[in-house]
């Protein structure tokens, strides 16, 4: 059974990054922000401290709003949201 939102955000952050490496499919990375997986039925968005390297947050949504900062990244269709590319390391500003 795939991982629900709710699930998804009663785990700690630690659960949560493990849960987005093993089963989130990457979508693009943004340099202000971190990285944009999709989970199925939420998107996942995992937030670097570029100092640390470390994972700093991974917080899981679904709304749009929380989709622009990667949306010169990714395509939005009418079906969901599609590679746009740019994977980690990859992209214009990395």
């Amino acid at each position: 059974m795939p991982l629900t939102l709710y699930d998804f955000l009663r785990q700690g952050q630690g659960e949560r990054a493990a849960s987005v490496f093993r089963e989130g499919e990457f979508l693009a990375s943004c340099a202000e922000r971190g990285n944009l997986y999709h989970m199925g039925t939420f998107y996942a968005e995992v937030l670097y401290d570029g100092e640390r390297n470390e994972v700093r947050e991974v917080r899981g949504f679904r709304t749009l709003r929380n989709l622009e900062p990667y949306l010169k990244y990714i395509t939005v269709t009418g079906n969901g949201v599609g590679h746009g590319g740019t994977k980690p390391g990859s992209g214009p500003e990395d």
